[in-house]
């Protein structure tokens, strides 16, 4: 049971402050082709997502490193998925087609959820009865709305990884990285007011956090913000 304990709070570690890493990350050499913001300190990459092919990749003990994953797979798009721990195993509900890998928890962090079935990918903070037919589901937070402004104490500054969801039902994949250093960013405590507030033209009006700081990796055609510590999921968009 401690060591159950341990390797919890363990990884609660990397959703507050970002693993050890590399500074001197590779700078991508192909142009970036979705809509990219600079906001003070902060590089803001969106890709919108409406295909409906979407597939998510286990990497849990695998440790096979995205750019793998992605040309295995002939990923278009990709990012990772949630949070996994010390033993590699996730922290949260994960089922992958018709497989449970992992039990649902009770956490005011991991707060809520992302699943893909026939019309596409989906973003909740309720555990619903359409992912006994999903294609997946897995848990991961925090959960944002945009009418509930969130509040996060003593958290780092580390590369943000989320999905969002506009006004007219528009899921979007989010990196929010530093200028002078990809795998920086913002606080939890910032992420609310850059979403709902900085990004207003997207209208968006919920958000999910993905895991992010070292082990989270962002790819559109090509474009590549790798990750440094091996991710444990990854979300494949044909």
């Amino acid at each position: 049971m401690l060591e159950n304990i341990l390797a919890f709070f363990t990884a609660l570690i990397s959703l507050f402050s970002p693993l050890s890493y590399n500074t001197s990350a590779p700078v991508p050499t192909i142009e970036f082709s979705g809509d990219l913001i600079e906001l003070n300190s902060y590089r803001i990459y969106l890709i919108p997502v409406k295909e409906s092919d979407v597939l998510l990749i286990p990497n849990y003990s695998q440790k096979i490193s995205s750019a793998s994953l992605i040309k295995d797979n002939n990923c278009k798009k990709a990012v990772n998925g949630g949070f996994y721990d010390t033993d590699n195993s996730p922290l949260g509900l994960v089922e992958v087609n018709g497989e449970h890998l992992a039990d649902n928890s009770v956490s005011s962090l991991f707060n809520g959820y992302v699943w893909s079935e026939r019309n596409g990918l989906n973003i909740s903070s309720i555990k619903n009865s359409v992912f006994n037919k999903a294609d997946f589901a897995f848990q991961t937070g925090p959960y944002f709305q945009k009418d509930l402004p969130a509040k996060f104490d003593n958290t780092k500054h580390a590369r943000r990884i989320l999905l969002t969801k506009s006004i007219n039902e528009t899921v979007y994949i989010v990196a929010i990285v530093g200028k002078e250093n990809d795998f920086d960013g913002p606080t939890l405590d910032q992420l609310h007011e850059l979403i709902f507030k900085d990004l207003s033209k997207y209208k968006f009006i919920s958000a999910i956090n993905l895991d992010g700081g070292s082990a989270s990796t962002f790819y559109l055609d090509g474009f590549a913000l790798p990750e440094f510590s091996p991710i444990g999921a990854l979300i494949c968009i044909k």
